[in-house]
């Protein structure tokens, strides 16, 4: 084989190489959940608490990502995440409305492709069930499936949300045995913490000067010693560059706004 046709082929290679590797981009969208859980006494629920879930959802290709966790289709995976209090009916509870509590939540995402004469979507369904709060174990009776609608390439296009007996949902079908259980998912707000902090670390700090000046005697040097300019020190430059390598910086961290949603021209049946 000649050289020319050699190098031909390693680069045919490499960039087949570089186009599986590269990983596909996810559209995000983001869904809020409240559902009711507590403990179930003679088919009463008692010490309910009244919880707000959010949840990030991540759609691609038969993958599906909620909080950075990789989902299982049509199985059910349990991870940990927090939820917002809305209000409680525990007396005995150390918690208040506003504060975010633990919770142990099995999660089941089912994804389709509808399709009519002329278009496609892919439709979403999300399932979700709280069964532990700050590690004491609750029941959820009710069921809040969030519907989404979405085109071939996942740009949300419409969001319904159905209530109803969590008896009569998938997940509840599902044995938790056969749960996907995630021990340690993803942490976002550390991750943003660490973000934040390794971006202000790049930043030259300027200590501010106090030592004093001290006269010395005709003929003597004083005998404070010798100071360098901070400035020196530091190789502060506060010019235009600088100021416009820090306002890029800055500009780099902003978190995006979402795109606007779509408007749906499908009509759902219940």
């Amino acid at each position: 084989m000649s050289g020319a046709a050699l190098c031909v082929v390693l680069q045919v290679f490499i960039s087949v190489v570089s186009t599986q590797s590269s990983p596909r981009q996810l559209n995000t969208e983001t869904i809020l959940i409240n559902v009711t859980a507590g403990t179930l006494t003679d088919t009463q629920l008692q010490d309910s608490n009244n919880l707000q879930i959010n949840f990030n959802i991540s759609v691609g290709e038969e993958q599906v990502l909620i909080n950075d966790v990789p989902v299982e289709l049509s199985g059910v995976t349990r991870f940990t995440c927090q939820a917002l209090l809305l209000d409680s009916n525990n007396g005995s509870s150390e918690f208040e409305s506003g504060d975010m509590v633990s919770t142990v939540t099995r999660v089941m995402v089912n994804q389709n492709r509808l399709y009519s004469s002329s278009e496609e979507v892919v439709a979403l369904q999300v399932f979700s069930e709280v069964i532990e709060m700050e590690g004491k174990e609750v029941q959820q009776p009710e069921m809040c499936e969030v519907k989404i609608l979405m085109s071939p390439d996942y740009q949300k296009l419409a969001q319904f949300t159905n209530i109803y007996p969590i008896g009569h949902s998938e997940i509840f079908r599902v044995p938790r045995e056969n749960d996907v259980v995630v021990t340690d998912p993803p942490n976002r707000q550390k991750n943003e913490d660490q973000l934040i902090s390794q971006t202000t670390s790049q930043y030259p700090l300027k200590h501010t000067e106090t030592t004093q000046e001290e006269t010395a005697a005709p003929g003597k040097l004083p005998e404070t010693p010798l100071r360098m300019d901070p400035d020196l020190l530091y190789h502060v430059r506060y010019d235009d560059k600088f100021d416009d390598q820090e306002s890029s910086q800055q500009d780099h961290i902003q978190i995006k706004t979402p795109p606007k949603e779509l408007i749906s021209s499908y009509s759902c049946l219940a």
